[in-house]
């Protein structure tokens, strides 16, 4: 194959790499929470946040100190001192067993700092939703800040 067909691979290519780059939304997917090709994987927002999720589901405390930063790793180690790794781990697990993404919507903020509006439900709760801020350090990405949504604006 040559001429303009054989660009077409090329072309779909770029295209997707670009809208990745652009949203970081590429890797984070509607359903239940699944494993990452890659773990942990803090390579783009988009796998950080999926790292992010299947640690939380399977309690995995060693992959989420990896992955939180800032605050949420200060609260995360506090917790670990008070409860121990254990308990955290139980903490974390508990609930997230079905753990699934309703909805999400990425913004990005310049090349390292990205946002992520993000529905999640469990069994016990139908609906959770959450901003979170992901932030690129030299080492990978870093999930930064999270807060929840008032149910008054969703």
């Amino acid at each position: 194959m040559s001429g303009p067909r054989a660009l077409r691979p090329l072309l779909w290519a770029a295209l997707c790499a670009a809208l990745l780059g652009l949203g970081g939304c590429g890797g984070l997917a509607r359903g239940p929470v699944e494993p990452p090709d890659y773990y942990p994987d803090r390579t783009t927002p988009a796998e950080t946040m999926r790292t992010f999720l299947w640690a939380w589901k399977q309690g995995d405390v060693t992959v989420l100190d990896q992955v939180l930063g800032m605050w949420l790793h200060k609260e995360l180690s506090e917790l670990i001192k008070k409860q121990g790794v254990e308990a955290v781990g139980d903490y974390y697990r508990k609930g997230a067993e079905d753990l699934a993404v309703l909805d999400y919507e990425w913004k990005k903020e310049g090349d390292e700092i990205h946002y992520l509006r993000i529905v999640l439900a469990t069994k016990p709760v139908q609906r959770l939703e959450l901003d979170f801020a992901l932030y690129r350090f030299p080492l990978g990405w870093v999930v930064t800040g999270q807060k929840l949504v008032p149910r008054s604006i969703r």
